[in-house]
């Protein structure tokens, strides 16, 4: 069973729970999108104003000039209110100076009483001046009042202002405008001498900044305009077909509201409730500001004012301390509500309209679908850098069609998707910390019983790039087992058996450890131990072999102290081969052991068990002797052979404990001269001749098995020569 099977019976949950969380916070933020809570709305806003500071909308060429009631006039001409014969003075002046068209911020909604009434009237003789001053203005002038939430005594007291002209394309936009049960208006003369009027209420978002104003309201189940909707349709009402406003709503998406007003030449883009979304220009006094006091002033000077004044969008409001209202807005925390009036009024004749239409919701959404998504698919299963990598370039895309759409006036949601964005990539960063600390802690756990503290170590660093799941590897393996073990274990009780084994496997699994090999298992006496996995190391075949040789070492150690004890000498086999083997964790769903299958494995474990055969301690195959003989090993050739179920035959050697040639004495020079002298022999199938040398070197190194078992053969293919030999003996036994 694979590594990932056993993870995720143990850590599964976590993944499961980690991928529901994801997808249930992609659900939330698309559930928050749509009810749009406040707190997430006013940072959008925030946003929003940032960038609109930083690039606000030109002043056209049709100039936004302010008449300005400041402190000054105050001071030159008295308290306000003024009397209206001197507002018509002023006017007249104004309108003299052929603007386009002229706007009052201000509401008249009380009589003159600083002047008698006309004789056989209720009209004061102050506001007859000022209505025939609007009478015979060459210029539009449009009159602003007030809408009220329920100002029930007002509605029947004033009359109510003039509705203009409009033209409903797609329905009646009533439904989806401000709604307003009361009016403050102006005086009926002067609402009824003036070209128009318009409302000048603001909207304040629910952060009390003001950002929008709307163009169209609904009071008494009519239509209104606002005060720059009157004088733009009046300022272009001799050049326009009608004079009619056109107000169109969106009739692709039912109940989607109105997608813009025409007015004259200029088609205004609105929210679905016929708001302006107001382009700044800059803080407060970006516009030109007269001071009223000037234009009354005996000294003004008519052609200077007409300069200032001719073709351009005249607004008249308040600015002395006390008197006028005072508002915030992007650009500034304190900004006059006449030059509000003043924005918007640019705002539509440089045509620097700020859009957010519906088509512009669907991306952001889509944007908040995908990215969880590829959170929930994709980040989990990812390394931290291409996780980090892959959603910074969903994010950077994001905020380059951020800033392409902003430049082009169009207001994309840039904090929503950051908020989502951090939210998700902190949850899925810990996820992965998490899950790369679980394991590392199994990482160490496991691997703690199989290699030493060091390589543990290697492991963690190396951890991204290990397999355990399986997969195919060149490895050496390595077994060892103890010879005639079972007779001598049924001699020694169970404790001693105990306090033994642990004696000496312990010294042979640090010898195996320290040269960065892998301790497979312990099965009773023997050892299976393997290199080159988990951590790929490129001399694993001179690690094994020095192992083997280490373990011949500290064996001894071990029976010199044992014979002290009185204990008998053991001897211990050891084969090794090298070869493709397949490592992973193999085992049952609730225990599994990390370790290595395969032909390899077989054979190293055939070969430790033929050193009986042929007494020697260490036993290789010619796969092993052939990687290591430009080394400082050596090697003795011993047989060629089939093991059992193998057909392809095998070449034998003994690993020697030599490991510089200088050591060899003269007598080992000459065994091994008249060793292959008989192996001569025997390969030229001179079987008598052979086992009379095998018989010469048993008689003279009676300790070496193997001359007794080459001149046993030799004698019986004497006796009885096998047909078609090619050197290779088959070995039944295992």
């Amino acid at each position: 069973m694979s590594l990932w099977l056993k993870k995720k019976s143990k850590i599964g949950q976590p993944v499961q729970a980690v991928h529901l969380v994801g997808l249930l916070l992609t659900i939330l933020s698309v559930v928050l999108y749509q009810y749009n809570p406040c707190g997430l709305e006013e940072l959008r806003c925030r946003a929003f104003d940032l960038f609109l500071s930083s690039q606000p909308a030109p002043q056209g060429d049709i100039r936004v000039v302010i008449v300005n009631i400041d402190s000054n006039s105050l001071l030159c001409y008295g308290q306000w209110p003024w009397p209206r014969d001197l507002l018509a003075k002023m006017l007249e002046r104004v309108t003299a100076a052929q603007p386009a068209v002229v706007g009052f911020d201000i509401l008249f909604a009380e009589p003159d009483r600083s002047s008698p009434p006309i004789s056989g009237s209720d009209i004061s003789l102050y506001d007859f001046t000022l209505a025939k001053a609007l009478h015979n203005s060459p210029t539009p002038v449009i009159l602003g009042y007030v809408l009220t939430g329920n100002d029930i005594n007002s509605m029947r007291k004033k009359h109510v202002p003039k509705t203009g002209g409009f033209i409903f394309d797609g329905g009646n936009p009533a439904p989806f405008l401000h709604t307003f049960s009361g009016v403050e208006a102006n005086i009926k003369v002067l609402e009824e001498t003036a070209s128009g009027s318009g409302f000048f209420n603001i909207v304040p978002d629910p952060d009390t900044i003001t950002r929008r104003i709307p163009l169209l309201a609904s009071f008494s189940g009519q239509v209104y305009p606002s005060l720059v909707l009157s004088m733009i349709q009046a300022a272009e009402g001799e050049s326009c077909a009608g004079c009619a406003v056109r107000v169109v709503l969106d009739q692709e998406i039912k109940n989607n509201g109105i997608r813009f007003v025409q007015a004259g030449p200029y088609q205004i883009p609105t929210t679905r409730h016929g708001e302006l979304l107001v382009h700044f220009s800059g803080p407060a006094h970006t516009f030109s500001y007269i001071s009223a006091a000037d234009i009354l002033s005996d000294d003004y000077n008519p052609t200077t004012l007409r300069e200032m004044l001719v073709d351009a969008y005249v607004l008249v409001g308040i600015s002395a301390p006390g008197l006028f209202d005072i508002l915030a807005v992007p650009t500034d925390p304190v900004f006059p509500g006449v030059e509000l009036q003043a924005h918007a009024l640019n705002t539509v004749l440089t045509k620097n309209f700020l859009y957010r239409p519906e088509w512009v919701k669907g991306v952001e959404i889509s944007y908040l679908i995908c990215l969880g998504l590829v959170f929930v698919l994709l980040f989990s299963r990812m390394k931290a850098t291409s996780g980090f990598l892959l959603v910074s370039a969903m994010f950077g895309g994001m905020v380059l069609f951020f800033l392409w759409n902003f430049f082009h006036q169009i207001l994309v949601d840039i904090v929503y998707p950051t908020i989502f964005t951090g939210l998700l990539f902190t949850l899925f960063t810990f996820y992965n910390f998490f899950q790369e600390e679980q394991k590392r802690r199994w990482l160490r756990s496991v691997f703690s019983q199989y290699v030493t503290p060091a390589v543990v170590d290697e492991l963690l660093k190396k951890r991204n790039s290990l397999v355990f799941n399986g997969e195919e590897r060149e490895v050496t393996i390595l077994f060892s087992d103890i010879c005639a073990f079972t007779a001598m274990a049924e001699r020694m009780s169970p404790d001693d058996l105990c306090v033994f084994l642990n004696e000496y496997l312990t010294p042979m699994a640090e010898a195996v450890m320290k040269r960065f090999g892998t301790v497979d298992k312990f099965i009773g006496d023997a050892i299976m131990a393997f290199w080159n996995a988990p951590l790929e190391r490129s001399d694993h075949i001179r690690l094994a072999s020095d192992c083997a040789l280490a373990m011949l070492r500290e064996l001894a150690v071990l029976n010199l102290s044992w014979q002290q004890q009185g204990m008998p000498k053991i001897r211990i086999g050891i084969g090794i081969h090298s070869g493709v083997a397949r490592v992973g964790n193999m085992g049952s769903r609730q225990r599994f052991d990390y370790t290595v299958i395969g032909d390899a494995v077989n054979l190293a474990s055939r070969l430790e068990g033929l050193t009986r055969l042929y007494g020697v301690d260490i036993l290789v195959s010619g796969t092993v002797s052939t990687a290591l003989q430009e080394s400082d090993f050596f090697f003795r050739y011993i047989d060629t052979v089939c093991v059992s179920g193998k057909t392809e035959p095998v070449v034998l050697y003994q690993l020697l404990p030599i490991r510089n040639r200088v050591n060899v004495t003269d007598e080992k020079i000459e065994e091994e001269e008249a060793y292959n002298r008989a192996l001569a022999l025997y390969r030229a199938k001179r079987f008598q001749e052979a086992a009379s040398s095998f018989q010469d070197l048993c008689s003279k190194y009676p300790a070496d098995k193997l001359y007794a078992v080459y001149q046993e053969r030799c004698l019986q293919f004497a006796a009885d020569p096998p047909d078609n030999w090619d050197g290779v003996i088959t070995i039944k036994e295992k």
